[in-house]
C-alpha cells in the first residue's frame, strides 16, 4: 500500500488487506519469502494485540472461512466466546478448529441448522472418528 489508501486508524481489515496487497495474502504460504513472512508476522501481531490485548502466538497457515447462515451463526458464536465470555484464544481457536468441520461437514451435504437431528450429529462424530471422550471439545 502506499499513499494513496490514506488510512488514518488501524484495524483488522486493514491489516489484513495490507498483507494481501504487500505480501499476496495474510496467512502464512509457501509463496510469501522468509523476509516477508517475518513481516507478516509482525502486522499480524499487531492485530492481535489490538484486538485482544495479546500476542498471537502463531501466524495460521490455514483459512478458515465460515460461510452461509451457518457460518454466521458459528461467527457469532465465536464473538460471543471472545467479546462475553472472555474465554482464552487457545481454548477460542480450539472452538473455531471444531466448528470449521462441522460446517464443512454440514456444506458438504447441503445441511442447515433447522435440519439438524441427532443422526446428522452422530454421523458428524462418526465421519471424523471421535470418541465419545473428545466429543465435549467442541462444544
Amino acid at each position: 500500500m502506499d499513499g494513496r489508501h490514506q488510512y488514518t486508524d488501524f484495524s483488522e481489515p486493514i491489516g489484513f488487506a495490507y498483507c494481501d496487497e504487500v505480501f499476496g495474502d495474510h496467512i502464512l504460504t509457501e509463496k510469501i519469502s522468509k523476509k516477508n513472512q517475518i513481516r507478516l508476522r509482525a502486522v499480524r501481531m499487531l492485530i492481535s494485540y489490538q484486538k485482544d490485548g495479546d500476542f498471537e502466538f502463531r501466524t495460521p497457515s490455514v483459512k478458515r472461512i465460515f460461510s452461509g447462515d451457518i457460518g454466521e451463526t458459528i461467527e457469532l458464536y465465536l464473538s460471543y466466546t471472545r467479546n462475553i465470555l472472555s474465554l482464552s484464544n487457545e481454548t477460542i481457536k480450539n472452538k473455531e478448529q471444531y466448528l470449521y468441520k462441522f460446517h464443512s461437514f454440514l456444506n458438504e451435504r447441503g445441511l442447515y441448522l433447522d435440519d439438524l437431528n441427532v443422526d446428522i450429529v452422530e454421523g458428524f462424530f462418526a465421519s471424523m472418528g471421535y470418541s465419545l471422550a473428545s466429543r465435549h471439545n467442541g462444544g
